[in-house]
């Protein structure tokens, strides 16, 4: 079952054949349909469009509005999850300046919506529900939790073991604190190397009450940041800063005027972020930004950028990140030939000096997770003592490597490792208490002279 870029709705029972459902019913001026749904127990479908929630009846060949009653009249339907025994979807509205989102159910095909209580710090808005038995279903929410019901979805309860499907979308470490975050519960601490962990959001905003929004977290001039959304999925972000690593947070009110934020690399006491009222797309192309460099831990800002996209200049399409060790800073990123290349800055980022540009045809600089839409930052490492390593991707038909480079002023060239698997990916890079590491898809690996490498389990019969 599934849309066409024609409009149509198409299904098939074998993969073969294909025919044609109507779309008798729906709002054709604002054709947008998502979070399709079948029903175990009959013929008929479920989806939703322009914020409404449907139902196909194959008996009267048309697609039927199951708002009914119940659902919040202000809340716009973002999808529809369940097999028809039981239906389960979200609403979000504003309510003066708050985003509100409200969980509901049906066991009635869409006659009436029952709004879910919200039970706990598990938020059951729905992705993905899967029914057990009749009344036990398994949900994992927008907010990549996997909770269970055994009432048919009306109360829900966490996993306590096992696979928690989570991701941990940023680790920072100041004074031997760790510092992570959880979407909805916010930033994370442990001060004993990661064994217990408490919640730590004294002076964060919240988005609405009981949820916090953490971007990322980071460190920079020998303090600790995080940056918060104001609500979910609005691209719009304030930066905290914490004077007591992670304590307490006190929001920035002297950081550049827009609504996006990202860290994207230091230089010994400075840091540099990428400010816009766009978001990063994520694509080859990204020139509606600036980037500014802090040297004070967040006090003042000053834009490096202003000769990075100009065509008679640095002629850049999108800058990937910055590495730097307080004396030297580099720039990766793509010209608008679509070329990797590398920039320095013997001056924090005041002037620029091109390094050196690859064929575009043959290999490129490598990004954390180059082969999806997610990738930004250069796979680059520094022992700050002026020594300098980053990754470079080749590609030739359908053939794809990684290979380690060394990085000065004065270019750039390839490493001759040994030990190093010929058809490595690598999937980051990092100095650490006089080693390099490297993880890839083969395993981690080890060097003390970034030439010669062995696997973790060298490390391990150390």
């Amino acid at each position: 079952f599934y849309e066409n870029n024609t409009d149509s709705l198409m299904y098939t029972s074998n993969g073969t054949s294909i025919h044609s459902i109507s779309t008798n019913g729906l709002n054709r001026d604002k054709y947008d349909l998502y979070s399709f749904t079948g029903d175990k127990n009959s013929p008929n479908l479920y989806c939703g469009n322009d914020g409404d929630p449907f139902r196909f009846d194959s008996a009267q060949n048309k697609w039927i509005n199951i708002r009914g009653t119940g659902l919040n009249v202000n809340g716009a339907v973002d999808g529809i999850v369940g097999d028809g025994n039981a239906l389960f979807t979200y609403v979000v509205y504003m309510n003066g300046p708050n985003l509100v989102v409200e969980s509901y159910r049906s066991l009635n095909k869409g006659g009436f919506w029952q709004q879910i209580p919200l039970t706990g710090t598990f938020l059951p808005i729905p992705r993905i529900a899967v029914a057990i038995s009749d009344s036990n279903y398994i949900m994992n929410t927008q907010l990549d939790d996997i909770i269970y019901s055994s009432d048919t979805g009306y109360i829900w309860k966490n996993t306590t073991n096992g696979y928690q499907n989570k991701a941990v979308g940023s680790l920072s470490e100041i004074n031997d604190v760790l510092i992570t975050y959880n979407i909805v519960k916010g930033v994370i601490r442990s001060t004993d190397k990661g064994v217990t962990w408490s919640y730590s959001n004294t002076g964060l905003t919240q988005a609405f009450p009981g949820a916090y929004f953490p971007g990322e977290t980071f460190t920079g001039g020998g303090k600790l940041f995080v940056s918060m959304e104001e609500s979910p999925d609005a691209g719009v972000y304030t930066l905290f800063r914490s004077p007591n690593d992670g304590v307490s947070w006190a929001k920035l009110t002297t950081v550049p005027s827009y609504k996006n934020m990202g860290y994207y690399g230091q230089n010994g006491n400075s840091f540099i972020m990428r400010f816009s009222d766009d978001r990063d797309r994520n694509t080859s192309w990204d020139t509606n930004c600036f980037y500014y460099r802090t040297s004070d831990a967040g006090n003042n800002w000053t834009n490096i950028s202003s000769n990075f996209f100009k065509s008679s200049v640095m002629n850049l399409s999108k800058v990937h990140g910055f590495i730097g060790d307080g004396s030297n800073l580099f720039l990766f990123g793509n010209n608008k030939n679509y070329a990797s290349v590398v920039y320095h800055s013997m001056n924090n980022g005041v002037n620029w000096n091109k390094v050196g540009q690859f064929n575009q045809n043959q290999h490129g600089i490598k990004t954390k997770d180059s082969w999806s839409n997610s990738a930004r930052t250069q796979i680059s490492a520094t022992d700050s003592k002026g020594n300098f390593i980053f990754t470079v991707s080749y590609w030739w038909s359908d053939m794809k490597w990684d290979s380690l480079y060394s990085l000065s002023s004065s270019g750039f060239s390839p490493i001759n490792t040994t030990g190093l698997p010929s058809n490595i990916i690598i999937n980051d890079l990092n100095y650490f208490n006089g080693y390099w590491y490297l993880s890839s898809n083969l395993g981690l690996f080890a060097s003390v002279n970034v030439m010669n490498w062995k696997s973790s389990r060298w490390l391990r019969h150390r």
